[in-house]
């Protein structure tokens, strides 16, 4: 991202022992190394009333005890009716026990408890009733999933997304059936270390960590290497790498190193320069001039004639001026030498421009909200300026084959807006429903 050194606000970061190195070319600015571093109640059990247990002179209200002794009175019997009594009770016990010995009941277990019919159907259905519904989530859970992972391959293909999460760097892999989404926990790494996995696959964090990855074979996940640091490490061209470091109100000092992990030159920013960092190709630094310059081990190093606003290692994108007010924006590709005059829209003053890898098209992201300030997609050799009608709003990744773009949606932790560059369509995709875990930072990459 372009960075003005006047408001830039990177935390300070231990400095490294630098040696001193004397310049080799006009074009090569070298400056001397510094050292900047969860009660019971008691009842009475005849009125079933609460018992005051501080008195002892409770009584009976519904005098049921008095009733119930009258009743006993009223109840006895003389010995002529207890001898009709016990006749009558031998020959109802008799007529018990034959009952009992009859073959229809003998299959019924004694002791056995009372039963109740159920109609079977209905059994069953009360055996499963909770199983289904368990079955029945489960069943949506997956359909949702798989939903979820089909459109989010519509979108990007079969390319793999990788973002920062609170445990380590989530992978999304929209093409694996069994394992959408996985963590893995990033090796912690010395400079050394981390140049074998920068290639053209790197993230900066805003806490000041760089990841750099190294693919394996097939479709395994890849090696992620941390480096944590108070600055963003840029990997540069010809095995350089630089540290960029600002400690207000001095000024902003990048450190060059090479292939060892050892810097060899500490370079100090102009104040009033212009800073853009380009993965695989180093740090570019606009002076007051307007010339464009390059961190190389040896120093500084001229990149462009011309204020430069937007770069990949293939492409950039230079302001051409014949005076102040006569100013055109320039996509030069670098392999070949050939450039193609843009809109002047594009001249960056509205907002940022990032190029696709491959160079087919450049995307305007403005600041400004509303109608009158749309984000814009260019294609290159169609000459076509299209209006987005969804604004981009937060840190954005092209893919590798320049197919897309994507980006998070800066409300939400999980919300994957993707822009299709030969339609200019903006669809959106949930993460969560793949259970993947949210993101906690904008850094935001796309691999094969």
């Amino acid at each position: 991202m372009r960075r003005d050194t006047h408001r830039d606000t990177q935390r300070v970061a231990e400095q490294p022992n630098q040696r001193d190195h004397d310049p080799r070319s006009p074009r090569i600015q070298h400056l001397p190394i510094g050292a900047d571093e969860r009660f019971y109640e008691h009842v009475c059990p005849t009125c079933g009333q609460m018992i005051d247990q501080s008195r002892h002179d409770h009584s009976d209200p519904s005098k049921f005890t008095e009733e119930t002794e009258a009743t006993g009175d009223a109840s006895r019997v003389g010995p002529v009716k207890w001898f009709t009594v016990a006749l009558l009770s031998i020959f109802a016990a008799a007529l018990f026990i034959g009952w009992r010995g009859s073959p229809e009941s003998s299959s019924a277990p004694e002791g056995s408890l009372p039963v109740t019919d159920i109609d079977p159907s209905e059994g069953a259905a009360s055996d499963t009733g909770g199983d289904s519904e368990s079955d029945s989530d489960t069943t949506v859970s997956a359909n949702r999933s798989t939903a979820a992972r089909h459109e989010l391959a519509s979108l990007v293909g079969r390319h793999r997304i990788a973002y920062v999460a609170h445990d380590g760097i989530a992978i999304i892999n929209p093409a694996s059936d069994s394992d959408p989404a996985r963590i893995v926990a990033p090796e912690h790494a010395n400079m050394n270390d981390l140049l074998a996995g920068f290639g053209s696959f790197v993230m900066f964090d805003q806490s000041g960590d760089t990841y750099g990855f190294e693919l394996g074979a097939g479709s395994g996940d890849p090696t992620i290497y941390q480096l944590s640091t108070q600055g963003q490490v840029i990997a540069g061209e010809n095995h350089s790498l630089a540290l960029v470091v600002h400690a207000p109100p001095d000024p902003v000092k990048i450190y060059v190193g090479n292939a060892s992990g050892v810097f060899m030159v500490r370079l100090e920013v102009p104040v009033g320069a212009a800073l853009l960092d380009v993965p695989g190709l180093g740090v570019l630094v606009t002076s007051s001039t307007g010339e464009t310059f390059v961190t190389t081990q040896g120093g500084f190093a001229h990149f462009a004639d011309w204020p430069v606003i937007a770069a990949n290692t293939t492409h950039h994108v230079e302001i051409r001026c014949v005076d102040s007010l006569a100013c055109t924006p320039v996509l030069v590709d670098r392999r070949s030498g050939a450039d193609s005059v843009l809109p002047t829209v594009l001249a960056g003053d509205l907002g940022s421009v990032t190029i696709a890898p491959d160079g087919t098209h450049l995307l305007l992201v403005n600041p400004a909200t509303g109608p009158a300030y749309p984000d814009l997609l260019y294609d290159v050799a169609a000459e076509e300026l299209v209006a987005l009608t969804t604004e981009v709003r937060g840190a954005i990744a092209w893919s590798p084959n320049s197919s897309f773009v994507a980006w998070f949606e800066e409300a939400s932790a999980s919300q994957l807006s993707v822009l299709d560059v030969d339609t200019a369509q903006i669809d959106s995709v949930d993460l969560t429903d793949l259970k993947a875990p949210p993101r906690s930072s904008n850094a935001l990459l796309f691999f094969p």
